[in-house]
């Protein structure tokens, strides 16, 4: 998890009401290309943010007013791309999981303009964009992408609190 020094989420909780957040997703999974992906991740991300409910949108014009924030979604893509690559527009040809068959590479970031301000990465098994599983790692994400929590936060802690 990277967060920018400057990024405070009462300020996304507060410019993502009255607009609509783009989200680009890049790369590809499940024999999916971009588009076909970009519904399900919306979809998933959709009530997740901290702070209030934002409207993810893939089409801000159509959408009503714009926002100075955006989410960049990379789906299996480079190993290299950061979120401060994606905020800034750069792309990478699909490529099979970094990791095991079947698993999804995830890296998220959230754009003010085209600087990152927080990026998160996470990785999933999963069968389609339909599996309860991918969703999960979306919401999961976008919900670490706007969250106050620090990383040592976010860490699951036993029931019984030791």
């Amino acid at each position: 998890l990277f967060r920018s020094t400057n990024y405070d989420p009462i300020e996304f909780s507060s410019a993502a009401r009255p607009c609509a957040v783009p989200v680009v997703v890049r790369g590809g999974a499940f024999g999916l290309d971009p588009a076909a992906l970009t519904k399900p991740v919306i979809d998933a991300m959709a009530g997740h943010n901290w702070g209030g409910t934002a409207r993810f949108t893939a089409t801000p014009n159509a959408a009503g007013s714009p926002c100075y924030f955006s989410v960049a979604v990379e789906v299996n893509g480079a190993a290299h791309l950061t979120g401060a690559a994606l905020c800034k527009g750069a792309t990478a040809a699909a490529q099979p999981s970094r990791w095991f068959a079947g698993e999804i590479a995830l890296t998220m970031a959230l754009c003010r303009y085209d600087q990152a301000v927080s990026e998160v990465a996470g990785r999933v098994t999963a069968k389609n964009a339909q599996d309860p599983a991918f969703a999960s790692l979306i919401a999961k994400a976008t919900q670490s992408l706007t969250t106050t929590l620090t990383i040592n936060r976010m860490k699951e802690e036993p029931a019984n609190g030791g």
